[in-house]
């Protein structure tokens, strides 16, 4: 579905944070060219960890490793180490331990004002409430979509772009909403990316690590 919310983004010129997932429900590799096309198009690429482990519960190797097993893919399809990343459920920002790894890796951790909760089958009305809801300019938010909710990519996201444009929203990536306009410094890396290979690859047994 991020290929239809792709087309809209396009058709609107508007730019979007994606914060990007390895092995959930899917696996990195096989959406490469979507990944591809989302950083081509100029919209961020962020961290959502490797496979969606709460942090909150983990150790600070564990931790490393959800980031680090991303970033290698990252690296592999499109040549940048992010800077950004948002913690699976918003869970851990409260945790020492979490956020002085997340710091030590060169992290800087995003979270969010204004949630859909779109996951939980809301409808598009319900969830496009929360847009007509928000507080108006100069108040700016960070709203939870995900595009990988059909609904979302194809029918509410679209209309949520209606809304926040009309009433004065400027809608920009997370990036551009802290004011690093160059899209370069939305990364700790930045070079070529890799060729395809046999290690373009996710496993049951990659989920939680070694």
């Amino acid at each position: 579905f991020t290929s239809t919310l792709l087309d809209k983004l396009k058709a609107d010129n508007f730019k979007a944070t994606f914060f990007i997932n390895g092995n959930n429900g899917g696996c990195i590799y096989d959406n490469a060219e979507v990944v591809k096309r989302a950083f081509n198009e100029g919209h961020q690429i962020a961290s959502h960890t490797w496979s969606h482990q709460d942090l909150a519960t983990l150790n600070k190797d564990q931790i490393k490793y959800q980031m680090k097993k991303l970033e290698e893919a990252l690296v592999k399809i499109l040549g940048v180490k992010p800077i950004y990343m948002r913690p699976p459920f918003g869970s851990g920002v409260d945790k020492p331990l979490v956020m002085s790894t997340l710091g030590e890796l060169g992290y800087k951790v995003v979270t969010w004002d204004t949630d859909t909760n779109d996951w939980q089958g809301r409808t598009t009305s319900q969830c496009l409430n929360e847009y007509r809801n928000a507080s108006p300019p100069p108040n700016s938010h960070i709203v939870l979509n995900h595009d990988t909710i059909k609904n979302t990519a194809t029918n509410m996201a679209p209309q949520a772009f209606k809304i926040m444009k009309s009433r004065g929203f400027k809608i920009n990536t997370v990036g551009e909403c802290l004011g690093v306009t160059d899209p370069a410094k939305w990364y700790i890396k930045v070079g070529a990316p890799q060729t395809r290979d046999n290690t373009w690859v996710c496993k049951d047994s990659d989920i939680t690590g070694p």
